[in-house]
């Protein structure tokens, strides 16, 4: 985007900082509970004990670091808006798109037929991909557009405002 226009930057919803800390603690809270049970066991010499419990450990020490990782890249969800257009910065991609090129707010997921998913900009063409990993290419694929779910109640916030400025065709 170029320099000389007002750019406003729109950060995540709060909730999905809280739910993400949360779900952090559950982990670490279950990995220290199973922690403790694995002690035990090996204090009391049972096998069977044992095996299942060093297997729950590591699987709450894998979800302990994917609640990390998710944690970490959801710092680093924000969206510029500006009149020439929308930059998404998301999980491993940052994609830039004109007002022009953004064709409908759809919903995506398993149960979108019923009017439950994630809400997301439709892009009537490929927009410019300024950076992306393997994971970024992935979910934007999925999603077929921009992620809006990250913003919460979004309508009702500065972002839903500057879209319903620059292209109301996307509320219509």
């Amino acid at each position: 985007m170029q320099t000389d226009t007002p750019k406003i930057v729109h950060r995540i919803a709060p909730v999905c900082q809280i739910s993400a800390c949360v779900g952090i603690l559950i982990a670490l809270f279950g990995m220290l509970s199973m922690s403790w049970i694995v002690v035990e066991s090996l204090l009391d010499g049972i096998r069977a004990l044992e095996v299942f419990s060093i297997a729950i450990s590591l699987l709450g020490m894998f979800l302990c670091g994917f609640c990390v990782y998710i944690f970490m890249a959801w710092l680093k969800i924000y969206a510029v808006t500006s009149r020439l257009g929308f930059e998404y910065h998301g999980i491993g991609i940052h994609i830039h798109a004109s007002w022009e090129n953004t064709a409908q707010i759809t919903l995506v997921g398993i149960a979108a037929r019923l009017g439950i998913g994630a809400e997301v900009i439709e892009l009537s063409e490929t927009p410019q991909i300024l950076s992306s990993n393997r994971l970024g290419r992935l979910l934007f694929r999925y999603q077929k557009g921009i992620s809006l779910l990250e913003f919460g109640k979004w309508r009702f916030s500065l972002l839903g405002s500057e879209i319903r400025k620059y292209a109301p065709k996307l509320l219509t």
